[in-house]
């Protein structure tokens, strides 16, 4: 029988046989806790750093804006280190659903009104580029990453929001973007649309592992895996990244690190995170092409993807900020199934999985040089869409160390200011910091283990001192600060992936309290009780 290649091993069975072994059972939630890109592409295996070492320009991060970045100036003959904390891919970039679209909801009345028309045109021109040179370099390159060019859809079952749509479309068409309103959609339980032509969508490890396999085969680039940079020491000749295991002297430094963990920005009051999930899941009905957004509450997307054993449909949504989503994770991934439940004829759910992005101040990106930098630069908040603003991040940074003009690179400049556009949305961050802050907010005193069952976890008070606690299902306890390293925001538990979470900043931690996604760098504090 056939076999396909992920992380490791796995038969494809016929879909009855799979129907079968993906049955919920009671309390459970079915399917595969991983992404379904992670689950088909082989797991990487570049080298740790063998010490010290120097190079022209490091970029931090390989998801899509460091490994956009790391080729543009491969191919311009730059040497390059690229460095990651996991292994490359496997972070935001292998979590997303993967639509290549200058189509970002109801984005540009919305720019418009706040930046005037020729901002908004610029963002919209910058990302169909994005959005080309993806297609560039999968053709040019002969990259097998499932490329498909779809139209892409912003859609409402609101006959309420239809106006909405409208307004869109209008504004849209005015900055010479490919728009049109459109009542006539795919799918009955949709009111009208605004559907952009010829977006695309791909799968997204596949195009990266081969982007990182094609540099890596050059004198001029060097790939290194689970390196955690921890601190970075700014000089007039060079700059030195300190990492776990070694420093890193260079002349730029590129963090595409999805937040800046080097911050001389003020981004943990500029970046606002929040979760969102996913499942994928095995459908009767034969689906059209196309690529979908709905405007209404909680905003769900759905897209197809063809797999070796038949296409799977891939449904996202309920938005969260992390201190509302932790402890009711597992309930908003219930929420998403029961959207494409009703919408769809469910055979089974094979994947599930959850990611995390900020959404910025103004509504733009942060792309180009750190604030009080000089040779440091920087690309976050890219709010959901960070397939072609990371590509689009990849080009402006690369031209402006190359030393070539940009027509984007004032549109995303850090360094502007945009606090007081946006009010509302942004401060989310900020009072979850502050409320972080306040003492008494854990449960009733008691000793431990006394009370905790297996798989449970609490932050609790022990002889008057806070101590996040996880009992495994083996019955072994982990007794953790709840501080946050990053900058002492008080974690909370994630039931459906086991991870303790920040809700100022995004920071992530497994229940043993090791970094797993940043902006901190440091793991969490064994606690003695």
């Amino acid at each position: 029988m056939p076999k396909e290649k992920g992380n490791g091993w796995c038969y494809i069975l016929p879909m009855d046989i799979e129907e079968k072994r993906y049955k919920e059972k009671e309390g459970q939630f079915s399917g595969r806790p991983i992404s379904v890109w992670l689950d088909t592409t082989p797991e990487t295996n570049y080298k740790s750093l063998p010490g010290d070492i120097e190079t022209e320009t490091l970029v931090i991060g390989a998801g899509i804006a460091g490994l956009t970045t790391a080729m543009l100036l491969v191919e311009e003959g730059k040497e390059i280190v690229l460095i990651d904390s996991k292994r490359i891919a496997s972070d935001v970039t292998g979590n997303t659903t993967a639509k290549i679209t200058s189509l970002h909801g109801l984005i540009y009345k919305e720019l418009i009104e706040k930046h005037g028309e020729g901002k908004a045109r610029l963002y919209g021109e910058a990302q169909q580029a994005g959005l080309e040179k993806i297609v560039e370099i999968i053709e040019k390159k002969k990259i097998d990453a499932d490329l498909t060019r779809e139209p892409a859809y912003t859609y409402t079952e609101k006959t309420e929001n239809i106006e909405k749509l409208r307004e869109e479309a209008k504004a849209v068409r005015k900055l010479g973007l490919p728009a049109s309103f459109v009542r006539e959609t795919p799918f009955p339980f949709m009111q009208g649309a605004v559907r952009f032509e010829n977006q695309a969508q791909f799968h997204p490890r596949k195009y990266l592992l081969a982007m990182a396999k094609l540099i890596s085969r050059k004198k001029n680039c060097r790939i290194y895996e689970n390196i955690r940079a921890l601190d970075i020491v700014e000089n007039e000749e060079n700059i030195l990244v300190k990492t776990n295991k070694g420093n890193i002297k260079a002349k730029n430094v590129v963090l595409a690190t999805h937040f800046p963990f080097y911050d001389k920005g003020r981004f943990y009051a500029r970046l606002s995170p929040y979760r969102s999930n996913v499942i994928g899941v095995r459908v009767r009905e034969n689906l059209p092409e196309g690529m979908f957004y709905s405007l209404d509450d909680n905003t769900h997307s759905f897209r197809t993807q063809m797999l070796k054993n038949g296409r799977i449909l891939l449904v996202g949504g309920e938005d969260h900020p992390l201190g509302d989503g932790a402890s009711n994770a597992v309930k908003y991934l219930r929420n998403v199934r029961s959207y494409a439940k009703e919408r769809f004829s469910l055979r089974f759910t094979e994947y599930y999985w959850d990611n995390e992005d900020y959404a910025t101040a103004d509504g733009l990106p942060y792309i180009g040089l750190s604030p009080k930098s000089k040779k440091i630069y920087l690309a976050c908040g890219f709010d959901g869409w960070g397939m072609t603003n990371g590509t689009v991040a990849g080009m402006v940074i690369s031209d402006m160390i190359l030393g070539k003009g940009n027509p984007w690179v004032s549109l995303f400049d850090p360094s502007r200011k945009d606090l007081v556009k946006s009010p509302g949305k942004i401060f989310y961050g900020g009072l979850n910091f502050l409320k972080s802050k306040r003492p008494g907010s854990v449960g009733r005193k008691f000793g431990l283990p006394t009370g905790f069952q297996r798989g449970e976890a609490r932050i609790i008070e022990v002889g008057g001192k806070k101590v996040a606690v996880y009992r495994d299902k083996a019955g072994e306890i982990y007794k953790l600060s709840p501080k946050c390293t990053h900058m002492g925001c008080s974690v909370k538990w994630n039931n459906l992936e086991k991870t303790w979470d920040c809700p100022c900043h995004g920071s992530r931690f497994n229940y043993d309290g090791k970094v797993l996604h940043g902006p901190a760098v440091n793991d969490l504090k064994e606690e003695e009780t």
